[in-house]
C-alpha cells in the first residue's frame, strides 16, 4: 500500500510506515486511472516541490518538472480528515 498528500502527525506516520506502507512524499492526487470497463488500473499523481512560505507560514507546495506518476492499482481507498462527505462519489457510480 502506498499512501500519497497525506498531512498526519508523527506517531501516524511511523505506524503506517512500520506496517510496511510505503509513503510517497511530495506528489498531490490528480487522477484515479480505469480501463475500459471501468475498474481501477491507477492512481495518477504529480510530483511537487517545496515552495516559497505562506502568509500563515507554511511552505506551499508547487509543480516539479516530472511527469506525473502512474501508480499500479485495483482499488483507491480516500482516507481524508475524520469524516468523508462521500455523497459525491455515490453520484459518479463508486461504491463506499
Amino acid at each position: 500500500m502506498i499512501l500519497v498528500g497525506l498531512t498526519a502527525l508523527s506517531e501516524e506516520i511511523e505506524g503506517a510506515e512500520a506496517e510496511g506502507i510505503q509513503i510517497l512524499e511530495l506528489h498531490a492526487p490528480k487522477a484515479v486511472l480505469r480501463d475500459r470497463d471501468g475498474q481501477v488500473t491507477a492512481f495518477l499523481t504529480e510530483p511537487k516541490i517545496i515552495g516559497k512560505i505562506d502568509s500563515g507560514g507554511r511552505p506551499r507546495p508547487e509543480a516539479a518538472d516530472g511527469a506525473d506518476v502512474a501508480i499500479p492499482c485495483d482499488m483507491v481507498i480516500v482516507a481524508i480528515g475524520q469524516q468523508i462527505d462521500s455523497e459525491h462519489l455515490e453520484h459518479h457510480g463508486i461504491p463506499v
